[in-house]
């Protein structure tokens, strides 16, 4: 009881120092990390294995004989092997008899024929590595002669290059895990320091964007909806409250923040780069290409796995290899690979061209560089990764993400019929193009069509806003406005739609959104922010463009002085395939008097009479339906008749657009057909 009452005044201090930096201190960490180990064996659940050993307790043997019976089923068993190495270099040897058979009868690295674990996803890798490495220092195990450049290579890609599964509040911790392992551990000297840059480069990355509440609800390269329920009570939660003192006192351990709790490792760098203000465009990762020469000199397997954990599986550059080792390595029947057993017995060297024709799914995998905007202001904060594999499946990310304390506000595209961000292959249905500026993004969707081919065919847009939980909530038109305290939030719906009681559009043309966050110190009060959301513009349009033959899709937010607009380009096939549930089509071609269209409207035929048009020169003549589709395409090579005659027999009724491209320009009539059939 004393230790909890003690945790509750070193949050409460912490906390009211609402308007400064975080001044470290030493003896307040200490005293909340020992706190915290003794309310999580004061109310014990399987993650506090690690601080039992810590303290010279008797390790829980129901926890150890569960982990080893599931041994070999568990697919992510390394979760449980860092604990596990955790407790072997607390303890005095009592468990190496029991644990090291164990652990020797399972492969710390790819196999072939591997069906259950993952060895390849950034926080794996860190895990797995470490934890052999640790093993070889500690008992002598020297099973792989690669092991260390590829831990050394994996250490100086997070310390280079930042972690590809940024600001993930799922798998951050558990690469934490791993790297506070060497951090304690190690013993060589060069391994151990860059442990220590790499667990400093995670931290300060995550302190960006935890606000002085301790909520953490940020655009990420690979995350789960849950993170985006609730702000306490969460692995995350737990390691950002040992850090800051800010949140809910944890009361049970989780798995990271058991492992903080018992490390050595120093926090001053981390807990002192905390700002309560940040304002800046955060540069993350590399291309896929320079990932070639990055990973270059590792053996090849080993250098494909590394290609995979920044999500690099079958884009086209590296289809062939990720095909090759799957085959060789008989893994079609691996629970993350079965969805592509269809593909088992192809020659691999299809695999470049499969994955290209899949390019809406293949490319948009990748997220191993990326430029995040991050806004945040004391208990707001407003995220996002900008113009991002915009109309492609989304797989795992979430591209942008808001809160005003502890309530988090994101959207998801998907099935609104169907159970969305079940922890499966995607996560979004399909990616939206995002631009931020300070407080204010512009969100727009617009799936590429040819996802449907490969059953992505539904992109319901789905707004998470836990309407119950704020003070106040507001609407102004298809603004959306909450307060938490003093702090505010205001998303622009594309419609007001309800769907089984959350706001959901189901617009398959096209979206826009737009989100802006602010608080008192910025606006004063709740009303008057009101007031700007009231006084905001906001635009969308289809244009066609007939000189590119492209349908343009236009969005614009104008609020608080910040104005974001964005033309997104597409072919003919990308026309909306209901302009009813937009604000307009507009043409950017002539109307002029070149031409004549009769009869109009036109029934089994019609004439185009052209007038005042260049004696010689190519001519073309295009006529699309309602939806941009070209239902008729002439061209004609120094046309010298002044009429043309077409057969207009079984087409639809309704309206068309005729266009005229000469050397001059191009010009567009609107033409009705009305056939009886």
């Amino acid at each position: 009881m004393r230790n909890t009452l003690l945790l509750l005044v070193l949050t409460f201090n912490i906390v009211n120092a609402w308007a400064q930096d975080i001044t470290y201190s030493e003896e307040i960490y200490r005293s909340r990390q020992k706190a915290y180990r003794d309310n999580a064996l004061a109310n014990f659940t399987d993650n506090a294995i690690v601080i039992q050993a810590y303290e010279g307790q008797p390790v829980d043997p129901i926890t150890i004989n569960r982990i080893l019976d599931n041994i070999y089923v568990n697919g992510e068993f390394d979760f449980n092997l860092v604990q596990l190495v955790r407790i072997l270099n607390f303890s005095n040897g009592e468990y190496e008899q029991q644990l090291l058979p164990a652990i020797q009868s399972i492969p710390l690295w790819l196999t072939p024929n591997e069906k259950t674990r993952v060895y390849w996803s950034e926080n794996h890798i860190t895990m797995w590595l470490s934890s052999a490495w640790l093993l070889k220092e500690k008992y002598g195990w020297d099973n792989d002669p690669e092991l260390r450049k590829k831990l050394v290579h994996c250490l100086d890609l997070k310390i280079n290059y930042g972690f590809y599964e940024f600001f993930s509040s799922v798998y951050f911790p558990y690469s934490l895990s791993g790297l506070l392992n060497l951090v304690d551990f190690a013993k060589d000297p060069e391994i151990k320091e860059k442990a220590v840059l790499a667990t400093n480069r995670l931290l300060k990355d995550v302190m960006l964007l935890v606000n002085d509440k301790g909520g953490f609800f940020p655009a990420a390269g690979r995350n789960y909806r849950d993170k985006y329920n609730s702000a306490y009570r969460q692995n995350h939660s737990g390691v950002i409250y040992l850090l800051t003192g800010f949140g809910e006192v944890p009361v049970n351990a989780t798995h990271a923040a058991a492992f903080l709790a018992t490390s050595s490792f120093d926090i001053r760098q981390v807990v002192e780069s905390w700002s309560a203000k940040e304002n800046k465009l955060l540069k993350l990762g590399h291309s896929i290409t320079e990932g070639f020469s990055i990973h270059g000199h590792l053996l090849k397997n080993d250098r494909i796995i590394f290609q995979w954990s920044g999500g690099a599986y079958f884009h086209p550059d590296v289809a062939l290899e990720t095909a090759t080792l799957i085959d060789s390595y008989n893994m079609w029947e691996h629970k993350e690979f079965k969805p592509f057993k269809d593909f088992k017995g192809l020659p691999p060297q299809l695999a470049p061209a499969i994955a290209t024709v899949a390019a809406s799914l293949s490319r948009s995998s990748v997220y191993s560089k990326a430029d995040i905007a991050i806004f945040k202001d004391h208990s707001l904060t407003l995220s996002s990764v900008q113009d991002y594999w915009k109309g492609r499946a989304g797989f795992q990310q979430w591209p942008w993400a808001a809160t005003t304390g502890t309530i988090g506000v994101t959207t998801q595209s998907g099935n609104i019929n169907n159970a969305l961000g079940e922890e499966d292959l995607s996560a979004n249905s399909t990616l939206p193009y995002l631009e931020q500026k300070d407080n204010v993004a512009l969100i727009m969707y617009r799936a590429n069509k040819d996802l449907a081919l490969f059953g992505f065919d539904k992109h319901d847009v789905r707004l998470f806003w836990k309407e119950n939980e704020y003070d106040e909530v507001a609407f102004e038109g298809k603004w959306i406005i909450g307060r938490e305290g003093d702090s505010y939030v205001a998303v622009l719906r594309h419609c007001t739609d309800v769907f089984n009681g959350e706001y959901a559009c189901d617009d398959q043309d096209g979206q826009l959104w737009g989100v802006i966050v602010g608080n008192d110190g910025m606006y004063g009060s709740f009303e008057h922010f009101r007031e700007i959301v009231r006084n905001a513009g906001y635009k969308e349009e289809w244009i066609f463009d007939a000189k590119k033959l492209e349908w343009i899709y236009y969005g614009m937010i104008d609020i608080d002085g910040k104005k974001i607009e964005h033309y997104w380009n597409g072919n003919l096939l990308s026309a909306p395939r209901d302009p009813s549930t937009v604000t307009g089509v507009q043409y950017n071609v002539s109307n002029k008097e070149g031409f004549n269209i009769y009869p109009n409207p036109a029934g089994d035929y019609t004439n185009i009479q052209l007038m005042k048009l260049p004696a010689s020169g190519n001519l073309a003549v295009h006529i699309l339906d309602i939806s941009g589709r070209e239902v008729y395409h002439q061209l004609l090579d120094r046309y010298t008749g002044n009429t043309l005659l077409i057969s207009t027999a079984g087409w639809a009724s309704g309206m068309y657009t005729v266009l005229i491209e000469t050397a001059e320009g191009a010009m567009s009539k609107k033409m009705i057909v009305q056939n009886q059939k």
